[in-house]
């Protein structure tokens, strides 16, 4: 059966969704880091039991 290996939120103010994120799933993001030739800066969440589905939430850097 085909699972979600990740999900991607472009958001504006990355840091307050990162609190929210922090908040709802109690834990902290396991990495952080800037894609620039992406022009996005990411954070990964653990969501579920099993380590290899994460929620990453991202801001352009141009916002």
């Amino acid at each position: 059966m085909p699972r979600v290996e990740h999900t991607g939120i472009a958001v504006r103010d990355v840091d307050a969704v990162v609190k929210t994120f922090r908040e709802l799933l109690g834990t902290e993001p396991y990495k952080a880091e800037t894609v620039a030739n992406q022009q996005v800066r990411t954070h990964y969440f653990i969501t579920s039991p099993n380590p290899t589905p994460t929620s990453r939430s991202s801001s352009s850097m141009h916002d």
